[in-house]
């Protein structure tokens, strides 16, 4: 994985131009047959998002909720620990900084390559990875529910995403892989 040279400078340039406090960016996905893929559709716009448009976003997994894409103030991440012992946890607490944030700035044009690998922890089909992206998910949602009930439908499509996952994993695998 890397990031294109002029990725952060982008970033901050963007923060500054729009008075935001989180700046993301789309990324390529060079994929394990060797293809190469924007997560969304590439373009030079520059989206500007306000809190409750991001937070939609984020929790119906309109954008995918990676920190490895962001830029974000420091003071943000104030009293957030990311938990311990658990995988996935950007769907933890990502959603929490952009609660903070008050809206992102989007560069929509790829800014950093990242390599999908076969044994990377969102590809190994086990039990206990599924499991935890599962309950990352629906604790996400037990948690934003209160706060964000607008977005209850689509917090619950994405917490069935992870389950729909997880079901394949149990059927198309012997237990000897879990």
């Amino acid at each position: 994985d890397y990031l294109e040279p002029e990725m952060l400078e982008t970033l901050l340039n963007a923060l500054q131009e729009h008075g935001k406090h989180v700046a993301l960016c789309n990324y390529t996905n060079i994929m394990m047959n060797g293809t190469r893929a924007a997560r969304y559709p590439s373009t030079d716009e520059v989206r500007v998002y306000d809190r409750e448009t991001m937070m939609g976003l984020i929790l119906g997994i309109g954008i995918t909720p990676v920190l490895w894409a962001n830029l974000m103030e420091r003071r943000l991440y104030d009293g957030i620990q990311f938990p311990e012992g658990h995988l996935f946890e950007d769907v933890r607490v990502t959603y929490r900084l952009h609660e903070r944030a008050g809206g992102a700035v989007m560069v929509m044009r790829p800014l950093l390559v990242r390599t999908q690998r076969a044994n990377s922890i969102s590809r190994i089909r086990n039990m206990s990875n599924r499991v935890d992206g599962g309950l990352s998910s629906i604790e996400r949602s037990a948690d934003a529910v209160a706060r964000w009930p607008q977005y209850g439908p689509a917090m619950l499509v994405a917490s069935a995403r992870t389950l729909h996952l997880l079901r394949q994993n149990v059927l198309t695998n012997s237990p000897r892989k879990f």
